[in-house]
């Protein structure tokens, strides 16, 4: 009997014993001869075993391609952000974080890294504007657009300031994921007073939002709970608060002390009217927007905001504003707490005089160690445009701004520990330039190469 007639022998020996039984039992084993049981094992190791080598091989092969992405910038002059002088260095960055910084002889990669030369190049950490207005108008298509130039003139970074966090989460996570050619993408939620909702008509932006309720942009008052309120906020997504127009001393302190706790960011608006930045700048805010509203005092504050904003691009409006002295007072106040000043000075272009009260204020600022950050607060892309006023206008060494666009900006939005700086363990958003920004800060346009997540940019 070969084994094929085995096999059958046996099948039909059990199907007749299950049929005579007076019970069927639940499991029939059934028992092969040696030659049958060594006939099929061959058989099937034969026919499977090479699909399954295969599988394992191809689970591999994919895992090393799509699980590492290294890449090697070699020879390049590094800026790093921190304040040193350019060194020639090569990078490695392994799945968009920088692993490595070495002497070019010492470092090397694996055969499968891409290789960029940056022969005769500037690396520098990408551009961050902390203060932008993405979501005012427009569609998807015309946002991801205008999110794309940005990303081209070099700025990998931007923090909204007011926007609508729905859509602005959803921006960030594209980007994050890698299906849409943006900066990264941080924001705010705003809380101003119910009476600002009313009057301002940019809240017509969001219809179902005028009652200060949406957790985005929150209406607060003393009875406020700030817990919640800023709980509500935090769940958004975003990573700071926002102060606006017009809220208490008292207020102000409640919702700092919960947005910390949160390990939330907090930017205030200077122009709190009645309340000025004199009054609240001994709380532990962390940024001061607009430079040229820290000069109002109580002794020329208006009593409300909107009086103050109708006026804003009237030039008799800035011949109020006091001696440096009392400005000074704020300025040191804020180098004791670290408060950052985002300047925006490129938002007081419109008003001669309200643009050099600005330009004077952010030039003390800086003499005295005050940190600034690139700031534009004009919807576009005018970040550039910000750095180099501070620069050719407001006195700045290419160096200190560079480090204003990057390393103070990182830690104005919260993200210092892995952001704005060229080092270890940090993201690798970087700009390759032709020419040395050091010598001109207008290089920074001659862009060779844009990496954002470790990823060069078509």
């Amino acid at each position: 009997m070969n084994w094929q007639e085995d096999v059958k022998w046996r099948k039909f020996c059990v199907k007749k014993k299950s049929r005579n039984s007076r019970k069927t039992p639940r499991y029939i084993k059934i028992r092969f001869s040696w030659n049958a049981r060594c006939h099929l094992k061959t058989n099937i190791m034969s026919r499977y075993i090479p699909v399954l080598i295969l599988f394992f091989l191809s689970v591999s092969d994919s895992h090393s391609q799509e699980g590492i992405n290294e890449i090697i910038i070699k020879n390049t002059y590094l800026i790093d952000g921190n304040g040193s002088n350019p060194e020639l260095k090569s990078i490695k960055i392994v799945n968009g974080i920088i692993t490595e910084i070495e002497k070019p002889e010492r470092l090397l990669g694996t055969e499968n890294a891409f290789i960029i030369d940056g022969s005769d190049r500037y690396l520098i950490p990408g551009l961050i504007d902390s203060h932008v207005h993405l979501m005012i108008g427009g569609d998807e298509n015309g946002q991801k657009e205008l999110l794309f130039k940005m990303l081209k003139t070099g700025v990998t970074t931007v923090q909204d300031l007011v926007g609508d966090a729905r859509d602005l989460a959803y921006y960030s996570k594209q980007q994050k994921r890698g299906l849409i050619k943006s900066p990264e993408v941080y924001f705010s939620a705003m809380f101003t007073t119910a009476d600002f909702m009313k009057k301002d008509f940019r809240m017509g932006m969001f219809p179902e939002g005028q009652n200060g309720e949406l957790p985005f942009l929150q209406a607060v008052d003393e009875n406020t709970d700030f817990k919640k309120a800023i709980a509500r906020a935090h769940g958004t997504g975003a990573t700071a608060i926002k102060l606006y127009a017009g809220l208490s001393e008292n207020i102000i302190k409640n919702l700092t002390n919960e947005a910390h706790e949160m390990g939330l960011k907090v930017w205030c608006h200077p122009a709190q009217f009645p309340q000025t930045a004199q009054d609240i700048v001994e709380i532990d805010i962390d940024v001061f927007c607009h430079a040229g509203l820290l000069a109002y005092t109580s002794q020329n504050a208006p009593s409300e905001y909107h009086i103050w904003f109708k006026k804003l691009y009237d030039n008799d409006h800035y011949d109020v504003f006091p001696e440096s002295l009392e400005v000074d007072t704020i300025l040191n106040t804020m180098l004791e707490h670290n408060t950052i000043l985002d300047a925006t000075l490129v938002a007081w272009k419109y008003s001669d005089k309200g643009f050099e009260l600005a330009t004077k204020i952010i030039k003390r600022a800086h003499e005295l160690g005050v940190k600034i950050t690139t700031g534009t607060d004009i919807q576009g892309f005018p970040t550039l445009e910000e750095l180099y006023l501070l620069v050719e206008v407001v006195g700045l060494s290419p160096k200190e701004a560079l480090i204003s666009s990057s390393k103070n900006g990182a830690e104005a939005i919260g993200i210092e520990k892995t952001h704005g700086t060229i080092e270890v363990g940090k993201v690798a958003n970087l700009l390759l330039l032709n020419e040395n920004p050091l010598i001109n800060i207008r290089n920074v346009q001659k862009i060779d190469k844009i990496l954002i997540n470790g990823n060069v940019v078509d």
